[in-house]
């Protein structure tokens, strides 16, 4: 979803960065409710189902802005990245919604951190980046976090915990896509294109499971579909306010909402060590960000192209 941009004066940097804060705070705290609400909708269905309704609600919010979209698409040509996209960002979301459903909000928030780290990694890998050893040390750090959180050996790993993992893995390669999709298209071209792909998609495996929701799944259903607007709304926000760079630490007080929310209406304790591994993956993720955007000599986002869609963002989610 889109928001436009305000023809306002620009903020001065400490007044934007408090601004920008203050907004991805708010996207972030959403982002903890809504892995909430999903976990309460996947009492009435599938997640694979919550999967697909998420994407027809997003095709039929965006429906305004084709209006304002080039027309007629030579969508033939970019059919491949679409495809990648489509398919990877829906593995993202069946995979992230599982995970909220089945594990602790504050494991599953925890893991997802390790998104900038996939992300470096396979853009060595996907885009031929060059990643020196500093960046190297922090990928190695930020890795370690993720065992420090999963404990193998020590702890059971459940389907939960490597679904958090993987999402974060498949966030990374869409956005990967989001890259190279950038080069030919703006961020509403894509963000369209990729929903109404993403749609049938999701659609296919959800009819394997489905069930019709009773009417309280509805109200789940809709809740979900309320605060992701009004979290990619906020994300909007931030990201118009102030550099990416800057405002990205914020995005990590997920956690500590997480946590609350985990606490308040699941009546889950966090594990001490999920909470020693996340500072450690924090940090990690902290660090390639400040130093990617210092090495470019500019602000950039480092994970995608445009504005991460809010379940799957989370990082999305």
């Amino acid at each position: 979803m889109s928001v436009p941009v305000s023809n306002s004066a620009p903020l001065d940097p400490g007044r934007a960065l408090i601004v920008g804060g203050l907004w991805m705070t708010a996207a972030s705290g959403l982002l903890a409710l809504l892995a909430a609400l999903i976990r309460m909708a996947s009492d009435h269905v599938h997640p694979l189902e919550i999967v697909f309704f998420r994407n027809l609600f997003g095709v039929v919010l965006m429906m305004p802005m084709l209006g304002r979209l080039p027309m007629p698409y030579d969508f033939r040509r970019r059919w491949p990245l679409f495809g990648a996209r489509g398919l990877t960002s829906f593995a993202a979301m069946a995979t992230w919604f599982f995970a909220v459903s089945t594990i602790a909000l504050a494991d599953a928030v925890a893991l997802n951190f390790t998104l900038p780290l996939f992300a470096t990694l396979l853009a060595v890998l996907v885009l031929g980046e060059v990643v020196r050893a500093r960046r190297w040390t922090a990928l190695g750090v930020g890795f370690l976090g993720t065992v420090i959180v999963l404990r193998p050996g020590f702890t059971e790993v459940s389907a939960g915990t490597v679904a958090a993992l993987a999402s974060a893995g498949f966030m990374a390669a869409s956005a990967i896509s989001i890259r190279k999709m950038s080069a030919h298209d703006g961020p509403g071209v894509i963000t369209f294109w990729s929903n109404i792909v993403m749609t049938p998609i999701s659609l296919v495996p959800a009819l394997f499971v489905w069930t019709w929701p009773g009417w309280q799944g509805w109200l789940w259903l809709l809740g979900v579909g309320a605060v992701a607007i009004a979290a990619q709304i906020c994300l909007s926000r931030a990201y118009g306010a102030a550099p990416t760079s800057a405002v990205m630490p914020f995005d990590f007080t997920r956690l500590p909402f997480a946590v609350l929310i985990g606490l308040v209406w699941f009546g889950e304790v966090p594990d001490p060590w999920t909470l020693v591994g996340a500072a450690v993956i924090i940090g990690s993720a902290i660090y390639i960000t400040r130093r990617e955007a210092r090495l470019a000599g500019r602000p950039v986002t480092p994970i995608a192209a445009e504005p991460p869609d809010p379940e799957t963002e989370d990082r999305s989610r």
